[in-house]
């Protein structure tokens, strides 16, 4: 039987998953982490809020997959590359590589195709299928 966990043995626990990814359209590797729960609960409520409005504020569907890129691209020790304000420098980039990345991360942070696809009704932008956790 495995160890039965306390309150600090889950807070002092660094569960946070890295991942190298290989982006040859930028010349390299990018470490791409996990998402923190609050992230991941933020985006959520973003979409509940984008299908409670119809999608008339199109900014969810326009940005879900560069806030997830830019959320968990990071340094080797998990630290964020981009921050929320440096978002608009990715919107730039080749869509490819920055879906590549976004897809590792939705795998990384637990993202199922159930979730995905309920992202995608709602907002008609989250990559089905990108995620093989069920």
């Amino acid at each position: 039987m495995s160890k039965i966990l306390g309150k600090q043995d889950i807070v002092q626990s660094n569960d946070q998953v890295l991942e190298l990814v290989e982006v040859p359209e930028w010349g390299g590797s990018v470490y791409v982490r996990s998402m923190m729960a609050a992230e991941r609960g933020r985006i959520e409520a973003d979409a509940a809020k984008f299908k409670e409005t119809k999608g008339k504020d199109p900014g969810f569907a326009q940005t879900f997959t560069v806030r997830v890129a830019g959320l968990c691209m990071c340094d080797e020790q998990g630290n964020r590359l981009f921050s929320d304000s440096e978002l608009d420098l990715l919107r730039q980039k080749n869509a490819l590589p920055v879906s590549r990345v976004a897809e590792v991360a939705q795998r990384l942070s637990g993202f199922s195709k159930a979730d995905l696809e309920a992202l995608e009704k709602n907002s008609g932008t989250a990559q089905a299928g990108a995620s093989d956790t069920e």
